[in-house]
C-alpha cells in the first residue's frame, strides 16, 4: 500500500501538470511530446526513489537494531536466558511466524523505510510543484495545497510507525533525514535541465481590424529550473 500511494500519487500529479503545460493537445506529435516529458520526470523520480530505498536498506542491514516489538515477535525461551549475566547475545525465538518476520524483519528498525521514502517523495514533489506548475494567482494556492497534502502524508506515515511500535522516534528522525537529503540530491543530479527549464510560451494573437492584420507577441521569460531552484535554497 505504501509503494502504491507513493508512486501513483506523484505519477498522477506529474501527468496532470505536464498535460496542463501542453494544453491544448491538438496533434499526435503534441501528445507524444507531453508523454515524453511525463516519462522523463517520472523516471527521474523513480531513480531517486530506488536509490533512497537502497541506502535505507543498506543502513538497516549494517545497524541491525531491534524493533520495539522484538519481544512480542520473537517470544524468546526465557528458561534458557540468565539476565544476571548482563547483555544477552544468545537466545532462541519460539515464535512460529514466517522466517522473514522472526529472523530478518525484527532486526531492521533503524532507520524507518516508510519515513525515508515518504519524505523523499515530499521533497521531490514539492520542488516539482514549485517550479513546474504555472505561476498564476490560482496556481499559487494549488501549489500550496499539493505541498501540504504530501507533507501531511509524510507526517502521518512517520508518526504511525511510532504509535504502531514498528520504530523508535530516532528511527523516524533518521529516516526523515535520509529522505530529505535523498530528495535534494535526486533533484540536483537526475533531473535534466532541458526538461525542467520552465518557459512561458510565446503567445501570438492575430487581430483583423479595418483590413489591417497586426500580430502581437509576448516575450519569452525563462524561469528557474529544478537545479537552479535547489542551488538557491542551498546558498541561502
Amino acid at each position: 500500500m505504501l509503494f502504491g500511494s507513493l508512486l501513483f500519487g506523484p505519477a498522477l500529479l506529474f501527468f496532470i501538470t505536464e498535460a496542463a503545460h501542453n494544453h491544448p493537445i491538438t496533434s499526435r506529435t503534441h501528445f507524444q511530446h507531453c508523454y515524453k516529458q511525463w516519462l522523463t520526470v517520472l523516471g527521474d523520480f523513480l531513480l531517486g526513489f530506488v536509490y533512497v530505498m537502497f541506502i535505507t536498506e543498506l543502513i538497516k542491514t549494517l545497524v541491525g537494531e531491534l524493533r520495539p516489538h522484538f519481544l512480542q515477535t520473537c517470544k524468546p525461551d526465557w528458561s534458557k536466558i540468565n539476565c544476571s549475566q548482563g547483555i544477552i547475545t544468545e537466545y532462541k525465538c519460539t515464535n512460529k511466524s514466517p522466517y522473514w518476520l522472526v529472523q530478518v524483519d525484527i532486526y531492521k528498525s533503524f532507520p524507518s523505510g516508510h519515513t525515508s521514502l515518504s519524505f523523499y517523495t515530499l521533497v521531490f514533489v514539492s520542488l516539482y510543484a514549485q517550479v513546474r506548475i504555472r505561476r498564476t494567482s490560482r496556481s499559487h494556492l494549488l501549489k500550496s495545497w499539493v505541498q501540504l497534502l504530501f507533507l501531511s502524508w509524510a507526517l502521518v506515515c512517520s508518526l504511525t510507525r511510532i504509535s504502531d511500535y514498528r520504530h523508535f522516534w530516532w528511527d523516524v528522525l533518521a529516516g526523515s533525514l535520509v529522505g530529505i537529503i535523498g530528495g535534494f540530491v535526486s533533484v540536483r543530479c537526475f533531473v535534466q535541465n532541458n526538461f525542467s527549464s520552465v518557459q512561458t510560451e510565446e503567445e501570438s494573437e492575430i487581430t483583423v481590424s479595418s483590413g489591417i492584420i497586426s500580430k502581437a507577441s509576448s516575450s519569452i521569460k525563462p524561469n528557474e529550473n529544478f537545479t537552479t531552484y535547489v542551488e538557491n535554497i542551498t546558498v541561502k
